[in-house]
């Protein structure tokens, strides 16, 4: 997290909690480019993937959005 606020970026969303759902999706923001930075958490690993804009993010954002769902009301 410090890595990542020293680049300039700043927490947009997120969706996921520390040991309730088994995977965490943090997006993070800023004015320049790549201006979003996805940090994607699980069990074992971490994936770091970066958007250009906005309208990569959103997309990219659409991706995990039915398996996210899916864990929480697995979680529930």
């Amino acid at each position: 997290v410090d890595m990542v606020k020293a680049a300039g970026y700043t927490a947009w969303t997120g969706v996921g909690k520390a040991y309730m759902v088994p995977l965490m999706l943090t997006v993070w923001a800023r004015s320049e480019e790549p201006s979003f930075l996805f940090d994607l958490e699980g069990a074992d690993e971490t994936q770091t993937v970066y958007a250009a804009s906005l309208p990569d993010a959103l997309t990219l954002l659409n991706q995990p959005a039915p398996t996210l769902q899916a864990l929480a009301v697995t979680d529930q």
